[in-house]
Order: C-alpha cells, then sequence, then structure tokens
C-alpha cells in the first residue's frame, strides 16, 4: 500500500470473529509502554518516576487525546475553544516537543474531530470525526483530504494501528453491542469481535504487546464511575480489573504485557497508577500509585518510553440564573453568578418554596449533593458517600430530594430527608448491570419516575407506599414530572403520560437536556441544541420561544442542569479546562530508558 493511502465508501460486510486471528495479527504494539521490564516474578519489576514536568500546550478551551509521533518528536491532541470537547468545533492539532506554533490539521469540517491515533510510519493519523455520518477517518500528518475507512456514528475513543500500518482496529457500538472492528486498508476488508453485549459504553482501549488482550474502559462518557477491562482473546473473557465504583481512564500496556498503567480518581485525584498482571491477564495484588495530586485526564508514553504525555484539566460548570423577561432577551448583564468554584455543577433543582438550591457538585472531590440559598451564598453539603451522587430532586412538600447514585456498584434511585438524616436505596438491580438514573417526582409525592438501562430498558415509575412499579415507556425519558398533570416532559421536547396513556410530540425540537416545568405546567424550559441559550416551550400548541443570548461568552451550557422559580431560569455554564504536558520518565536507579 502505498504511503499515506487511504480508502473511502462502505466497509466491506464485517466478518463476526470470537478470536484467534487478533493473536496472529499481533495488532497491537501501538500503544505499549516500553519501560517497565516483566521478570519471572511480576512483583519484581522495575519502578519508575515522573520529573521535569512541561506545559506544552496553553491555548484557550481545552486539549486533550495527545498522541506521540513514532520519532517521539511531535504530539497530536484534540483541541476545542468551547466549554468541551462534545459540542462545537473540535480540531485535531499537532505541536513539535521542540516549539513553534501548533498546527491545525482539520480546519476544514466545522464539528467534532477527536482521538488522533498516529501510524507507525509517522505518515498518517487516524480519527473519529463525525463528518458524513460519522467515523473512523485517516488523513496525511500534515493535514489535507480526510477520507472514512469505517462508518461509526457514535464515539468510542482512539482507534489503534497495527505494528506495520497495515490495518486500524476500532470500537464500534450502538445502544446495546459494542464490537472491536479491524479492517485492512488495502482491502477495506472488516474482521469483527464482539466485546460485550450491553448498553455500557466501550472507550479508550489499548493492545498489549504481545496482542493477546485488549484492555479498555467500560463505562458511560461523562459520568465519573468507569470500570478498567482486559479483553482475553484466547477465551474471549473479559477480565475486570477494578470494581466500577471510581473513575478510570487511559490504559497504557508496560512491557512484555505484564502490567497496565491507568489513570484514577481512587485515592481523589485522577492520577497514574500501576497494575501488575500474570501471563493470562489477571491481575496480582494491588495497583500501585505513581503520582498524586496532579489532575491528569488522559496518558500517553513516548516511543521508547522515555517521557510521558498527559493531559491536565477538569470539568467545571458554575451555578448562574437569569430573569424571565417578558420583553426581551435576557443578556450575561442579566446574569447572576452564584457558585465561583473551579468545579462542576451537574443538575439543580429549587425547593417548593423557592428558598433553597439543591445541586450535585464535586467541588469537594467526590460527586455530593450540596444546599444553597437560590440568591447564592454559602453552601451546605447534605451527601458524604464516597461514590458520585447526581439528579437531584425535592419532593413537592421539600422534606425529601430524590437522587441517583453509585454507593451499590451500579446507578440506583436513592431517596433522603432533605434536612439530613440517612438515604434509603428504591431499586435494586441486583448486581445485574440494571441502571436506574434521573428520577423525577409525581405532583402528589406519591410516585416517582426513573429511567431503567440494561434488561428491560425503559421509563418507569416506583410507587413509594407498595414500592410496585409499572413501565411507562420502552425508551428512556430525560425528563420530569409536570407539577400539574401526569405528563413527564422529555428534553426531546415529548411528552410521556405517567398513566400510560402514550406519548405525544409537541415541537420539533430535539435537544436531550433536562427540561425544568412552570408551576402552572402549561411550558417548560430547556437548554437549546447548540447549548448557547435557553428556551421556553409551550404543551398547549408548541410554540418555542428564545429566552437568552448567551452566545457572546466561551464555554457552553450544561444541558443537564436547568431549574426555574418562575421568576428566573437556573443553569449551569460549562467552560472547561485541559492542557498538554510533557515530563521524563525516570527508572529506578535514575534510568530514563528502556532496559533491554
Amino acid at each position: 500500500m502505498a504511503s499515506g493511502e487511504v480508502f473511502e465508501g462502505a466497509a466491506v460486510p464485517a466478518k463476526v470473529s470470537r478470536a484467534g486471528w487478533w493473536v496472529a495479527a499481533a495488532v497491537a504494539a501501538v500503544s505499549a509502554g516500553f519501560f517497565v521490564v516483566a521478570r519471572d516474578d511480576v512483583s519484581e519489576q522495575s519502578v519508575i518516576r515522573l520529573a521535569n514536568p512541561v506545559q506544552l500546550t496553553s491555548g484557550l478551551g481545552v486539549e486533550d487525546y495527545p498522541t506521540w509521533s513514532p520519532d517521539g518528536r511531535t504530539i497530536a491532541y484534540a483541541a476545542s475553544t468551547s466549554g468541551d470537547l462534545t459540542t462545537g468545533n473540535t480540531d485535531i492539532w499537532v505541536t513539535q516537543l521542540a516549539g513553534g506554533s501548533p498546527a491545525n490539521r482539520t480546519p476544514d469540517h466545522v464539528g467534532r474531530d477527536l482521538f488522533p491515533s498516529w501510524s507507525p510510519d509517522g505518515s498518517r493519523i487516524a480519527f473519529w470525526s463525525d463528518r458524513n455520518g460519522g467515523g473512523y477517518f485517516i488523513m496525511s500528518a500534515v493535514g489535507g483530504p480526510a477520507q472514512r475507512v469505517v462508518p461509526a456514528p457514535l464515539q468510542s475513543g482512539p482507534p489503534a494501528w497495527s505494528p506495520d500500518g497495515a490495518e486500524l482496529s476500532c470500537i464500534v457500538r450502538n445502544l446495546e453491542v459494542t464490537f472491536l472492528d479491524a479492517v485492512l486498508l488495502s482491502t477495506r476488508e472488516v474482521k469483527r469481535t464482539l466485546l460485550m453485549e450491553s448498553n455500557v459504553t466501550a472507550m479508550d482501549s489499548a493492545w498489549s504487546p504481545d496482542g493477546k488482550f485488549l484492555a479498555y474502559v467500560a463505562g458511560n462518557r461523562g459520568h465519573d464511575v468507569t470500570t478498567l477491562r482486559v479483553f482475553r482473546f484466547a477465551d474471549e473473557q473479559n477480565i475486570d480489573l477494578t470494581d466500577g465504583r471510581t473513575k478510570v481512564w487511559s490504559p497504557v500496556w508496560a512491557d512484555a504485557s505484564r502490567g497496565l498503567f491507568y489513570l484514577s480518581n481512587r485515592e481523589g485525584s485522577m492520577d497514574l497508577w500501576y497494575q501488575p498482571l500474570t501471563a493470562d491477564g489477571t491481575p496480582v495484588g494491588e495497583p500501585a500509585p505513581i503520582t498524586a495530586g496532579i489532575g491528569m485526564q488522559r496518558a500517553t508514553f513516548s516511543p521508547g518510553g522515555s517521557k510521558l504525555a498527559y493531559s491536565r484539566g477538569r470539568r467545571v460548570a458554575n451555578l448562574w440564573r437569569v430573569p424571565i423577561l417578558a420583553d426581551r432577551l435576557a443578556t450575561w448583564s442579566d446574569a447572576e453568578q452564584l457558585t465561583h468554584d473551579e468545579a462542576l455543577v451537574e443538575f439543580v433543582d429549587v425547593s417548593p418554596d423557592g428558598t433553597t438550591l439543591v445541586v450535585n457538585s464535586d467541588r469537594a472531590g467526590n460527586l455530593d449533593l450540596w444546599l444553597l440559598p437560590t440568591s447564592g451564598g454559602a453552601m451546605t453539603l447534605l451527601t458524604t458517600d464516597p461514590h458520585p451522587d447526581s439528579a437531584p430532586t425535592w419532593s413537592p412538600a421539600g422534606d425529601e430530594i430524590v437522587f441517583y447514585s453509585f454507593r451499590t456498584g451500579q446507578r440506583e434511585i436513592w431517596v433522603k430527608p432533605s434536612d439530613g438524616g440517612p438515604a434509603k436505596q428504591l431499586t435494586d438491580g441486583g448486581g445485574t448491570g440494571v441502571q436506574s438514573w434521573l428520577p423525577s417526582w409525581s405532583p402528589d409525592g406519591l410516585e416517582i419516575a426513573y429511567t431503567q438501562m440494561g434488561t428491560g430498558r425503559g421509563t418507569y415509575v416506583l410507587t413509594r407506599d407498595s414500592g410496585e412499579i409499572r413501565q411507562i415507556a420502552p425508551t428512556g425519558i430525560r425528563g420530569r414530572w409536570s407539577p400539574t398533570s401526569d405528563w413527564i416532559a422529555d428534553g426531546s421536547s415529548r411528552l410521556f403520560s405517567a398513566s400510560g396513556g402514550g406519548e405525544r410530540k409537541i415541537t420539533e425540537r430535539s435537544d436531550g437536556g433536562t427540561p425544568a416545568w412552570a408551576h402552572d405546567g402549561k411550558r417548560f424550559y430547556l437548554v437549546a441544541g447548540d447549548r448557547k441559550d435557553l428556551w421556553s416551550i409551550s404543551i398547549d400548541n408548541g410554540g418555542e420561544r428564545r429566552l437568552t443570548e448567551l452566545n457572546r461568552r466561551g464555554g457552553n451550557l450544561e444541558y443537564q442542569a436547568t431549574a426555574t422559580d418562575d421568576k428566573y431560569v437556573y443553569f449551569s455554564w460549562q467552560e472547561d479546562t485541559g492542557d498538554i504536558w510533557v515530563t521524563d520518565v525516570v527508572r529506578e536507579g535514575g534510568k530514563g530508558e528502556r532496559e533491554d
């Protein structure tokens, strides 16, 4: 195949495989970290430390997903000047370690270009993009037209090259099944292996150097718990290396496939950890921390393992409110900032008496529930469990708050007195992978609607007194119950009947955020699709009215954080941080190079 040659068009139909040929193909060494030497006893592996960190990028917005060129002199990464990498225009950039101005390699596409991966010969960069319906693309490393080689509408992390550059492997998924597809670039033939049958997303894959294993992260993007897994091709088994109660990202194999580096917040901050493995891919002992308190997002070792590139940053979204104005759009001059943290406010709700807000925020490290006055001020911690708590909603009487939590290792619905006291679990998936989330109270406070993922996917209503559960929709609803009727509004502008009377679409708007009902139940407010403005939607005639003009500021609306007291709309404005850093890797005894 000629250098830089790529192929466009629909891929040859995938041949579904459950094993074997992957090992023979030895697709793997791309992601290997080349510095920990496995001896006969895995406990005797060398120790590393990091030294001399240097900030490589400093642009506005977020820079993330670094990948090394084969010569170790250049790094490609994804960057966005908006509030995060999930919306707006995101491009693939490259920058030299020796200095100079970064160069944009994808200026031709106004959309999302993410997850760059450098080819072994340095001539090409593979990446995922939402262009042309979405998929994995290849372009010249110096820029130019990009051509799709694997269709994939849903993003699932960086692709991986075979050592000879002849094949590209990618995680491809739908809502229920996740595959690993490998495309032979000369013929576009696709060979497919089933990774898991689940609605859980697979991300951040990394091949072991011997080609026997695939490490990947299983979870749901944007949430604070994931699981690090090793897929063993010999018997097609998934091996969990972490318990799914912390956030884990960015696996990187050590030499000889006898250990994995990864990022985890198991001690609070996102830091680098190392887990020794046996020859069959199972963990040996407890993982060891390599760094502490850095706050890494992604990490990758240079060829030869003498340096580590990592992104450092976090999700930042502060709480604001704007008045609901009848005669004009509300602007930033009308807005009041209620929190001032370098932290995330993800959900918000207003108490029935209009005096107090409940939010979930990681301002103390973990995602916990907090209370604060509607006009801003001191925040009071409501939950202290070490696992993430999310989506709090006040009961109509104001005496309880319902939320979902990962306290059992999976999402379940919990309820807690608003003045303190122990939380009570309301749903129980029994460790089966069934996930329950996004709860909402009925107007009388006797029932709670929630979305269930996994087996029995759909929307359900739980009766508090009896514990009876009934399904009201076959799909999940990101919504809230009307304060005056049995309608539940979804962020896609659909109304679902909680009594089982069906659904109706009230506008063509389909934004996916969490709606906030006006107290009279005649309209709700939600985030627009571009995440720059708030809109009012009438349920009588589907009339839409724009409420704000917020697009003259960098960042985006956090689409799940919307609430109202009929005077103000409360929202969270997202302005994430992220930069690329490079540090030296020092072996125990002062060596930074590979030890053969």
